[in-house]
Protein backbone atom coordinates (compact mmCIF):
# COMPACT_ATOMS: atom_id res chain seq x y z
CA UNK A 1 0.00 0.00 0.00
CA UNK A 2 2.80 2.38 0.85
CA UNK A 3 4.48 1.77 -2.49
CA UNK A 4 1.23 2.41 -4.32
CA UNK A 5 0.72 5.72 -2.50
CA UNK A 6 4.28 6.76 -3.29
CA UNK A 7 3.76 6.02 -6.99
CA UNK A 8 0.52 8.01 -7.05
CA UNK A 9 2.29 10.89 -5.31
CA UNK A 10 5.09 10.77 -7.87
CA UNK A 11 2.59 10.85 -10.73
CA UNK A 12 0.81 13.88 -9.25
CA UNK A 13 4.10 15.66 -8.69
CA UNK A 14 5.23 14.90 -12.24
CA UNK A 15 2.02 16.32 -13.66
CA UNK A 16 2.50 19.47 -11.62
CA UNK A 17 -0.53 18.92 -9.38
CA UNK A 18 1.71 19.44 -6.34
CA UNK A 19 3.14 22.86 -6.92
CA UNK A 20 5.73 22.97 -4.13
CA UNK A 21 8.53 21.08 -5.86
CA UNK A 22 7.65 19.33 -9.14
CA UNK A 23 10.03 16.58 -10.27
CA UNK A 24 10.38 18.16 -13.71
CA UNK A 25 10.02 21.95 -13.68
CA UNK A 26 9.61 21.98 -17.44
CA UNK A 27 8.08 18.96 -19.08
CA UNK A 28 8.16 20.59 -22.52
CA UNK A 29 11.95 20.77 -22.41
CA UNK A 30 12.11 17.05 -21.70
CA UNK A 31 9.69 16.27 -24.52
CA UNK A 32 11.68 18.51 -26.89
CA UNK A 33 14.89 16.70 -25.93
CA UNK A 34 13.38 13.36 -26.96
CA UNK A 35 12.32 14.86 -30.32
CA UNK A 36 15.83 16.20 -30.91
CA UNK A 37 17.22 12.73 -30.18
CA UNK A 38 14.73 11.18 -32.63
CA UNK A 39 15.83 13.65 -35.32
CA UNK A 40 19.49 12.93 -34.56
CA UNK A 41 18.79 9.22 -34.93
CA UNK A 42 17.47 9.80 -38.46
CA UNK A 43 20.59 11.83 -39.25
CA UNK A 44 22.55 8.61 -38.69
CA UNK A 45 19.89 6.45 -40.41
CA UNK A 46 18.94 4.82 -37.10
CA UNK A 47 15.20 4.49 -37.58
CA UNK A 48 14.78 2.01 -34.73
CA UNK A 49 16.42 4.47 -32.32
CA UNK A 50 14.07 7.21 -33.55
CA UNK A 51 11.11 4.96 -32.74
CA UNK A 52 12.61 4.35 -29.29
CA UNK A 53 12.96 8.05 -28.49
CA UNK A 54 9.45 8.69 -29.81
CA UNK A 55 8.15 5.94 -27.53
CA UNK A 56 9.87 7.65 -24.57
CA UNK A 57 8.12 10.92 -25.49
CA UNK A 58 4.78 9.10 -25.59
CA UNK A 59 5.46 7.50 -22.20
CA UNK A 60 6.23 10.92 -20.67
CA UNK A 61 3.15 12.35 -22.37
CA UNK A 62 0.92 9.83 -20.60
CA UNK A 63 1.79 11.38 -17.21
CA UNK A 64 1.05 15.00 -18.20
CA UNK A 65 -2.13 16.87 -17.40
CA UNK A 66 -4.33 18.20 -20.19
CA UNK A 67 -2.69 21.67 -20.23
CA UNK A 68 0.80 20.21 -20.56
CA UNK A 69 -0.46 17.75 -23.17
CA UNK A 70 -1.79 20.58 -25.32
CA UNK A 71 1.53 22.45 -25.27
CA UNK A 72 3.58 19.27 -25.75
CA UNK A 73 1.44 18.38 -28.76
CA UNK A 74 2.87 21.47 -30.45
CA UNK A 75 6.38 20.78 -29.18
CA UNK A 76 6.31 17.48 -31.09
CA UNK A 77 4.40 18.69 -34.18
CA UNK A 78 7.45 20.06 -36.09
CA UNK A 79 9.11 16.64 -35.63
CA UNK A 80 6.10 14.76 -37.02
CA UNK A 81 8.12 13.15 -39.83
CA UNK A 82 10.89 11.81 -37.58
CA UNK A 83 8.54 10.08 -35.13
CA UNK A 84 8.73 7.02 -37.33
CA UNK A 85 11.14 4.31 -38.41
CA UNK A 86 11.50 5.82 -41.90
CA UNK A 87 10.69 9.35 -43.05
CA UNK A 88 7.42 9.32 -44.97
CA UNK A 89 5.83 6.36 -43.16
CA UNK A 90 3.00 6.62 -40.60
CA UNK A 91 4.09 8.73 -37.64
CA UNK A 92 3.69 7.89 -33.95
CA UNK A 93 2.49 11.48 -33.56
CA UNK A 94 -1.05 10.20 -34.12
CA UNK A 95 -0.78 8.34 -30.79
CA UNK A 96 -0.04 11.63 -29.05
CA UNK A 97 -3.15 13.16 -30.59
CA UNK A 98 -5.30 10.18 -29.52
CA UNK A 99 -3.97 10.45 -25.95
CA UNK A 100 -4.68 14.20 -25.96
CA UNK A 101 -8.24 13.64 -27.17
CA UNK A 102 -8.84 11.06 -24.43
CA UNK A 103 -7.40 13.34 -21.72
CA UNK A 104 -9.35 16.35 -22.99
CA UNK A 105 -12.68 14.52 -23.17
CA UNK A 106 -12.27 13.05 -19.67
CA UNK A 107 -10.94 16.26 -18.09
CA UNK A 108 -13.39 17.97 -15.76
CA UNK A 109 -11.74 21.34 -16.39
CA UNK A 110 -12.09 20.99 -20.16
CA UNK A 111 -15.82 20.48 -19.82
CA UNK A 112 -16.55 19.16 -23.31
CA UNK A 113 -20.16 20.17 -23.85
CA UNK A 114 -22.98 18.37 -25.60
CA UNK A 115 -22.83 20.76 -28.55
CA UNK A 116 -19.28 19.75 -29.46
CA UNK A 117 -20.07 16.05 -29.20
CA UNK A 118 -23.11 16.54 -31.45
CA UNK A 119 -21.03 18.57 -33.90
CA UNK A 120 -18.37 15.86 -34.12
CA UNK A 121 -21.04 13.19 -34.65
CA UNK A 122 -22.57 15.30 -37.42
CA UNK A 123 -19.17 15.70 -39.10
CA UNK A 124 -18.60 11.94 -38.97
CA UNK A 125 -22.07 11.19 -40.36
CA UNK A 126 -21.67 13.79 -43.09
CA UNK A 127 -18.28 12.45 -44.20
CA UNK A 128 -19.11 8.72 -43.91
CA UNK A 129 -20.01 8.64 -47.58
CA UNK A 130 -16.41 9.54 -48.38
CA UNK A 131 -14.81 6.65 -46.51
CA UNK A 132 -13.41 4.88 -49.53
CA UNK A 133 -10.04 4.64 -47.75
CA UNK A 134 -10.46 3.92 -44.04
CA UNK A 135 -6.82 4.58 -43.03
CA UNK A 136 -6.77 8.02 -44.69
CA UNK A 137 -10.12 8.88 -43.16
CA UNK A 138 -9.04 7.83 -39.66
CA UNK A 139 -5.83 9.91 -39.90
CA UNK A 140 -7.91 12.89 -41.03
CA UNK A 141 -10.52 12.64 -38.27
CA UNK A 142 -7.83 12.19 -35.59
CA UNK A 143 -6.20 15.55 -36.42
CA UNK A 144 -9.57 17.25 -36.97
CA UNK A 145 -11.10 16.43 -33.57
CA UNK A 146 -8.71 18.65 -31.51
CA UNK A 147 -9.81 21.69 -33.56
CA UNK A 148 -13.40 21.21 -32.40
CA UNK A 149 -12.55 20.23 -28.82
CA UNK A 150 -10.21 23.14 -28.08
CA UNK A 151 -12.28 25.85 -29.75
CA UNK A 152 -13.36 28.58 -27.32
CA UNK A 153 -11.93 26.86 -24.23
CA UNK A 154 -10.07 28.38 -21.28
CA UNK A 155 -7.47 25.63 -21.60
CA UNK A 156 -6.48 26.96 -25.02
CA UNK A 157 -6.63 30.66 -24.15
CA UNK A 158 -4.69 30.15 -20.91
CA UNK A 159 -1.88 28.24 -22.61
CA UNK A 160 -1.84 29.96 -26.01
CA UNK A 161 1.17 32.21 -25.39
CA UNK A 162 3.27 29.33 -24.05
CA UNK A 163 2.03 27.10 -26.86
CA UNK A 164 3.10 29.59 -29.54
CA UNK A 165 6.50 30.11 -27.91
CA UNK A 166 7.26 26.40 -27.62
CA UNK A 167 5.94 25.64 -31.10
CA UNK A 168 8.14 28.41 -32.50
CA UNK A 169 11.30 27.20 -30.73
CA UNK A 170 10.59 23.61 -31.75
CA UNK A 171 10.03 24.70 -35.36
CA UNK A 172 13.37 26.51 -35.47
CA UNK A 173 15.19 23.45 -34.10
CA UNK A 174 13.41 21.09 -36.49
CA UNK A 175 14.38 23.38 -39.37
CA UNK A 176 18.06 22.77 -38.60
CA UNK A 177 17.55 19.01 -38.74
CA UNK A 178 15.45 19.35 -41.88
CA UNK A 179 18.32 21.18 -43.56
CA UNK A 180 20.82 18.47 -42.63
CA UNK A 181 18.54 15.64 -43.75
CA UNK A 182 17.72 17.42 -47.02
CA UNK A 183 21.37 18.16 -47.81
CA UNK A 184 22.31 14.52 -47.22
CA UNK A 185 19.42 13.04 -49.18
CA UNK A 186 17.74 11.56 -46.10
CA UNK A 187 14.43 13.46 -46.35
CA UNK A 188 12.58 11.97 -49.30
CA UNK A 189 9.11 13.54 -49.05
CA UNK A 190 8.52 15.96 -51.91
CA UNK A 191 10.85 17.52 -54.46
CA UNK A 192 10.46 21.08 -55.65
CA UNK A 193 12.86 23.27 -57.61
CA UNK A 194 13.46 26.77 -58.87
CA UNK A 195 14.45 26.50 -62.52
CA UNK A 196 17.31 28.91 -63.30
CA UNK A 197 19.79 29.27 -66.11
CA UNK A 198 22.60 28.23 -63.78
CA UNK A 199 20.85 25.00 -62.82
CA UNK A 200 17.89 23.89 -60.74
CA UNK A 201 17.84 24.99 -57.10
CA UNK A 202 16.24 22.83 -54.43
CA UNK A 203 13.47 24.54 -52.51
CA UNK A 204 13.89 23.92 -48.79
CA UNK A 205 10.92 22.44 -46.94
CA UNK A 206 12.31 21.73 -43.46
CA UNK A 207 11.08 18.56 -41.78
CA UNK A 208 7.66 19.24 -43.32
CA UNK A 209 9.13 18.37 -46.71
CA UNK A 210 6.94 20.66 -48.82
CA UNK A 211 8.41 24.19 -49.17
CA UNK A 212 5.09 26.08 -49.35
CA UNK A 213 3.51 24.21 -46.45
CA UNK A 214 6.73 24.66 -44.50
CA UNK A 215 6.74 28.39 -45.15
CA UNK A 216 3.04 28.65 -44.25
CA UNK A 217 3.81 27.31 -40.76
CA UNK A 218 6.77 29.66 -40.30
CA UNK A 219 4.87 32.74 -41.49
CA UNK A 220 1.89 31.96 -39.23
CA UNK A 221 4.21 31.61 -36.23
CA UNK A 222 6.09 34.74 -37.30
CA UNK A 223 2.77 36.62 -37.35
CA UNK A 224 1.74 35.27 -33.92
CA UNK A 225 5.07 36.26 -32.38
CA UNK A 226 4.90 39.73 -33.96
CA UNK A 227 1.39 40.29 -32.59
CA UNK A 228 2.36 39.06 -29.11
CA UNK A 229 5.48 41.26 -29.16
CA UNK A 230 3.56 44.37 -30.22
CA UNK A 231 0.90 43.71 -27.58
CA UNK A 232 3.51 43.08 -24.86
CA UNK A 233 2.26 39.54 -24.27
CA UNK A 234 5.14 37.49 -25.65
CA UNK A 235 8.16 35.94 -24.03
CA UNK A 236 11.39 37.87 -23.45
CA UNK A 237 12.96 36.60 -26.68
CA UNK A 238 9.86 36.83 -28.88
CA UNK A 239 11.54 39.25 -31.32
CA UNK A 240 14.56 36.99 -31.83
CA UNK A 241 12.27 33.99 -32.22
CA UNK A 242 10.38 35.84 -34.95
CA UNK A 243 13.63 36.49 -36.83
CA UNK A 244 14.59 32.82 -36.50
CA UNK A 245 11.27 31.89 -38.11
CA UNK A 246 11.51 34.39 -40.95
CA UNK A 247 15.03 33.59 -42.22
CA UNK A 248 14.36 30.00 -43.42
CA UNK A 249 11.43 31.26 -45.52
CA UNK A 250 13.94 32.66 -48.02
CA UNK A 251 15.27 29.12 -48.63
CA UNK A 252 11.76 27.93 -49.46
CA UNK A 253 11.58 30.44 -52.34
CA UNK A 254 7.91 30.94 -51.50
CA UNK A 255 6.66 34.20 -52.99
CA UNK A 256 3.58 34.19 -50.77
CA UNK A 257 5.66 33.75 -47.62
CA UNK A 258 8.14 36.51 -48.45
CA UNK A 259 5.43 38.97 -49.45
CA UNK A 260 3.47 38.26 -46.26
CA UNK A 261 6.58 38.70 -44.11
CA UNK A 262 7.24 42.06 -45.81
CA UNK A 263 3.62 43.07 -45.15
CA UNK A 264 3.95 42.05 -41.49
CA UNK A 265 7.11 44.14 -41.11
CA UNK A 266 5.30 47.17 -42.57
CA UNK A 267 2.39 46.51 -40.22
CA UNK A 268 4.79 46.39 -37.26
CA UNK A 269 6.29 49.73 -38.22
CA UNK A 270 2.85 51.33 -38.60
CA UNK A 271 1.67 49.83 -35.29
CA UNK A 272 4.70 51.07 -33.38
CA UNK A 273 4.32 54.57 -34.78
CA UNK A 274 0.57 54.79 -34.10
CA UNK A 275 0.49 53.08 -30.72
CA UNK A 276 3.66 52.80 -28.68
CA UNK A 277 5.34 55.98 -29.89
CA UNK A 278 2.30 58.04 -28.97
CA UNK A 279 2.39 56.92 -25.34
CA UNK A 280 4.95 58.27 -22.88
CA UNK A 281 5.33 54.95 -21.05
CA UNK A 282 6.05 52.96 -24.23
CA UNK A 283 7.83 55.45 -26.50
CA UNK A 284 11.33 54.17 -25.64
CA UNK A 285 10.28 50.60 -26.38
CA UNK A 286 8.78 51.77 -29.66
CA UNK A 287 11.93 53.60 -30.71
CA UNK A 288 14.09 50.61 -29.77
CA UNK A 289 11.85 48.23 -31.75
CA UNK A 290 11.92 50.54 -34.80
CA UNK A 291 15.71 50.68 -34.65
CA UNK A 292 15.91 46.89 -34.58
CA UNK A 293 13.56 46.62 -37.56
CA UNK A 294 15.59 49.24 -39.43
CA UNK A 295 18.83 47.36 -38.75
CA UNK A 296 17.25 44.12 -39.96
CA UNK A 297 16.07 45.78 -43.18
CA UNK A 298 19.50 47.33 -43.76
CA UNK A 299 21.16 43.93 -43.22
CA UNK A 300 18.81 42.32 -45.77
CA UNK A 301 19.48 45.08 -48.34
CA UNK A 302 23.25 44.83 -47.86
CA UNK A 303 23.17 41.05 -48.22
CA UNK A 304 20.95 41.21 -51.32
CA UNK A 305 23.09 43.85 -53.06
CA UNK A 306 26.36 42.06 -52.38
CA UNK A 307 25.17 38.54 -53.25
CA UNK A 308 23.17 39.06 -56.43
CA UNK A 309 25.04 36.30 -58.24
CA UNK A 310 24.56 33.76 -55.43
CA UNK A 311 22.10 30.90 -55.68
CA UNK A 312 19.72 32.35 -53.08
CA UNK A 313 19.36 35.79 -54.63
CA UNK A 314 19.34 34.57 -58.22
CA UNK A 315 16.66 32.02 -57.31
CA UNK A 316 14.51 34.64 -55.58
CA UNK A 317 14.92 37.06 -58.49
CA UNK A 318 13.91 34.29 -60.88
CA UNK A 319 10.76 33.66 -58.87
CA UNK A 320 9.70 37.31 -58.75
CA UNK A 321 10.71 38.16 -62.31
CA UNK A 322 8.42 35.51 -63.76
CA UNK A 323 5.76 36.75 -66.17
CA UNK A 324 3.23 34.63 -64.29
CA UNK A 325 3.59 35.19 -60.54
CA UNK A 326 0.85 32.61 -59.93
CA UNK A 327 3.13 29.94 -61.47
CA UNK A 328 0.34 28.62 -63.69
CA UNK A 329 -2.20 28.35 -60.89
CA UNK A 330 -4.89 30.41 -62.67
CA UNK A 331 -5.03 27.94 -65.55
CA UNK A 332 -4.92 25.04 -63.08
CA UNK A 333 -7.82 26.38 -61.00
CA UNK A 334 -9.88 26.96 -64.12
CA UNK A 335 -9.26 23.39 -65.26
CA UNK A 336 -10.17 22.03 -61.83
CA UNK A 337 -13.40 23.98 -61.76
CA UNK A 338 -14.33 22.72 -65.23
CA UNK A 339 -13.59 19.17 -64.06
CA UNK A 340 -15.83 19.67 -61.00
CA UNK A 341 -18.71 20.80 -63.20
CA UNK A 342 -18.41 17.60 -65.21
CA UNK A 343 -18.85 15.36 -62.11
CA UNK A 344 -22.12 13.89 -60.84
CA UNK A 345 -24.37 15.63 -58.34
CA UNK A 346 -23.20 13.50 -55.39
CA UNK A 347 -19.54 14.41 -55.90
CA UNK A 348 -20.44 18.11 -56.16
CA UNK A 349 -22.58 18.03 -53.03
CA UNK A 350 -20.60 15.68 -50.77
CA UNK A 351 -17.13 15.30 -52.32
CA UNK A 352 -15.14 12.66 -54.18
CA UNK A 353 -13.72 10.81 -51.16
CA UNK A 354 -10.29 10.55 -49.56
CA UNK A 355 -9.00 7.76 -51.78
CA UNK A 356 -10.05 9.42 -55.04
CA UNK A 357 -8.66 12.75 -53.87
CA UNK A 358 -5.22 11.25 -53.19
CA UNK A 359 -4.97 8.83 -56.10
CA UNK A 360 -7.10 9.99 -59.04
CA UNK A 361 -5.21 11.59 -61.94
CA UNK A 362 -7.23 14.63 -62.88
CA UNK A 363 -7.23 15.20 -66.68
CA UNK A 364 -4.93 18.21 -66.76
CA UNK A 365 -1.34 17.25 -67.63
CA UNK A 366 -1.78 14.09 -65.51
CA UNK A 367 -1.89 16.00 -62.21
CA UNK A 368 -3.46 14.28 -59.19
CA UNK A 369 -6.56 15.78 -57.61
CA UNK A 370 -4.67 16.60 -54.41
CA UNK A 371 -2.42 19.06 -56.26
CA UNK A 372 -5.06 21.76 -56.67
CA UNK A 373 -2.93 24.35 -54.79
CA UNK A 374 -6.04 26.04 -53.44
CA UNK A 375 -7.62 25.03 -50.14
CA UNK A 376 -11.00 26.45 -51.17
CA UNK A 377 -11.10 24.24 -54.25
CA UNK A 378 -9.76 21.36 -52.18
CA UNK A 379 -12.61 21.77 -49.68
CA UNK A 380 -15.16 21.57 -52.49
CA UNK A 381 -13.49 18.53 -54.08
CA UNK A 382 -13.00 16.65 -50.81
CA UNK A 383 -16.21 17.56 -48.95
CA UNK A 384 -18.46 18.88 -51.70
CA UNK A 385 -20.34 22.15 -51.96
CA UNK A 386 -22.31 21.44 -48.76
CA UNK A 387 -19.12 20.93 -46.76
CA UNK A 388 -17.45 23.97 -48.30
CA UNK A 389 -20.40 26.24 -47.49
CA UNK A 390 -20.59 24.85 -43.93
CA UNK A 391 -16.84 25.39 -43.34
CA UNK A 392 -16.84 28.94 -44.72
CA UNK A 393 -20.03 29.72 -42.81
CA UNK A 394 -18.57 28.49 -39.51
CA UNK A 395 -15.39 30.49 -40.05
CA UNK A 396 -17.37 33.62 -40.96
CA UNK A 397 -19.47 33.24 -37.81
CA UNK A 398 -16.30 33.10 -35.68
CA UNK A 399 -14.98 36.28 -37.32
CA UNK A 400 -18.29 38.14 -36.91
CA UNK A 401 -18.54 37.18 -33.22
CA UNK A 402 -14.96 38.34 -32.63
CA UNK A 403 -15.71 41.66 -34.33
CA UNK A 404 -18.81 42.06 -32.18
CA UNK A 405 -16.63 41.57 -29.10
CA UNK A 406 -14.47 44.40 -30.48
CA UNK A 407 -11.32 42.28 -30.57
CA UNK A 408 -8.41 44.39 -31.79
CA UNK A 409 -7.66 43.83 -35.47
CA UNK A 410 -4.05 42.80 -34.76
CA UNK A 411 -5.32 39.51 -33.35
CA UNK A 412 -6.93 38.68 -36.71
CA UNK A 413 -3.58 38.66 -38.54
CA UNK A 414 -2.80 34.92 -38.07
CA UNK A 415 -6.30 34.11 -39.34
CA UNK A 416 -5.70 36.35 -42.35
CA UNK A 417 -2.38 34.61 -43.01
CA UNK A 418 -4.10 31.22 -43.27
CA UNK A 419 -6.86 32.67 -45.45
CA UNK A 420 -4.31 34.14 -47.87
CA UNK A 421 -2.18 30.99 -47.97
CA UNK A 422 -5.37 29.06 -48.71
CA UNK A 423 -5.49 30.70 -52.14
CA UNK A 424 -2.23 29.03 -53.19
CA UNK A 425 -2.07 25.92 -50.99
CA UNK A 426 -4.10 22.84 -50.08
CA UNK A 427 -4.24 21.61 -46.50
CA UNK A 428 -7.06 19.36 -45.24
CA UNK A 429 -5.11 16.14 -45.62
CA UNK A 430 -1.90 17.57 -44.14
CA UNK A 431 -1.05 16.49 -40.59
CA UNK A 432 -0.39 19.98 -39.23
CA UNK A 433 -3.09 22.02 -41.00
CA UNK A 434 -5.85 22.00 -38.36
CA UNK A 435 -3.33 22.65 -35.60
CA UNK A 436 -2.52 25.94 -37.33
CA UNK A 437 -6.21 26.82 -37.31
CA UNK A 438 -6.39 26.08 -33.58
CA UNK A 439 -3.77 28.78 -33.04
CA UNK A 440 -5.33 31.29 -35.44
CA UNK A 441 -8.82 30.90 -33.97
CA UNK A 442 -7.35 30.99 -30.47
CA UNK A 443 -5.72 34.34 -31.22
CA UNK A 444 -9.00 36.04 -32.14
CA UNK A 445 -10.53 34.79 -28.91
CA UNK A 446 -7.63 35.85 -26.70
CA UNK A 447 -8.37 39.15 -24.94
CA UNK A 448 -5.02 40.84 -24.37
CA UNK A 449 -5.35 41.94 -20.77
CA UNK A 450 -6.83 38.64 -19.60
CA UNK A 451 -4.08 36.67 -21.33
CA UNK A 452 -1.43 38.85 -19.72
CA UNK A 453 -2.89 38.45 -16.24
CA UNK A 454 -3.17 34.69 -16.68
CA UNK A 455 0.44 34.45 -17.83
CA UNK A 456 1.61 36.32 -14.75
CA UNK A 457 -0.45 34.03 -12.51
CA UNK A 458 1.09 30.96 -14.15
CA UNK A 459 4.59 32.33 -13.75
CA UNK A 460 5.28 32.18 -17.50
Amino acid sequence: MKTSLELRGFAKEFRGETLDRPVFANKQLLILATMVCAALAHCFSLGVAAIGFSAVAILIYLFLDVDQCLISLYVCLPFFNVMTIAVGTTSLYYLLVIIFIAKFVTSKRAGVGRNKIVLLLCVVLFTLGNIDDLSKYVRWIIVFIPLVLTFNTTILSKNLVALITWYSVSSILSTCFGYYLSEHGLLALTSSYVYTEGGNLNRFGGLVGDPVMFSETLVLLFACNIVLMLKGEGAKWTGLIAIGLAVPCALSYSKSALLLIAALVLFSIAYLMTHQMLKRETILKGIFALCLIALAIIAVVIYASSNQAGDLMSGLMRRFESNDLTTGRLALWSAYWSWLQSQDIFANLFGVGFSAYSETAFPYAGILLNRCHNVYLETWILFGGVGAVAAIGALSACVVKALMRKVELAYFIPLLILAVFGIVLHGHTESFYYFLWIIALGMVRMPGSAAKRQRVQNGA
